[in-house]
Order: C-alpha cells, then sequence, then structure tokens
C-alpha cells in the first residue's frame, strides 16, 4: 500500500476585526463568512504558511479590487500515514485467538 502525506491547515480568525459587510446569510437562514485560504509567498516569523482572505464577488473580480487579508493567522501541517502491515495467507490458528486481550479483556 503507498504512504501518503496528509495535509491539514490549522487557521484562526480574529472576529472582532471581520468586516460585517462581508458576512451573508444564506437561504436556509444561516450566517456565512466566505474566504479562500492562500499559500504566502513566505513564512513569518510564527511560521504561517497560509493567509486567509474575503472570497471576491464577480463584480469584485471583473473590476480587479485588491484582496482583503481577513484578520488571523493559518499555517498548514502535513504528516504522514501510518504504514500497513503486510498481510499473508497464513491462516489464524485457534490457539492463536486465545492469546489476544483488547482493552485489558481477553476476547
Amino acid at each position: 500500500m503507498k504512504k501518503i502525506n496528509c495535509h491539514l491547515v490549522n487557521a484562526s480568525i480574529c472576529l472582532s476585526d471581520i468586516d460585517c459587510s462581508k458576512i451573508k446569510k444564506a437561504s436556509n437562514g444561516k450566517i456565512y463568512l466566505n474566504f479562500v485560504i492562500n499559500t504566502r509567498k513566505e513564512t513569518d516569523q510564527f511560521g504561517n504558511d497560509l493567509n486567509l482572505s474575503y472570497t471576491k464577488t464577480k463584480e469584485e473580480k471583473e473590476a480587479k479590487i485588491e484582496t482583503v487579508y481577513v484578520p488571523g493567522n493559518a499555517k498548514s501541517v502535513t504528516f504522514d500515514s501510518p504504514a500497513s502491515p503486510d498481510f499473508t495467507d497464513e491462516p489464524v490458528q485457534a490457539d492463536e485467538l486465545n492469546t489476544l486481550w483488547i482493552n485489558d479483556e481477553k476476547l
């Protein structure tokens, strides 16, 4: 089985500084703030390698409005998935099962 790298993004947003005009109510009645996660050109002093910016509307994109960043920070985290064991076609014997314990209880 191929080993893969897993990626996570840890992010925080300063809710006190959010541009309230960017908060929208959806047809389901829930309230959303749409944003984009971008890769920074350089990692900052705290190890943040991602930026958060407000999602632009179609009109803002066409007018080439400058990107406005969401107050906060984001960092990517990468880790390797655990290696899978190699399985054989050997049958398991009944006496082998008698030696198995899970959570301090014998099976």
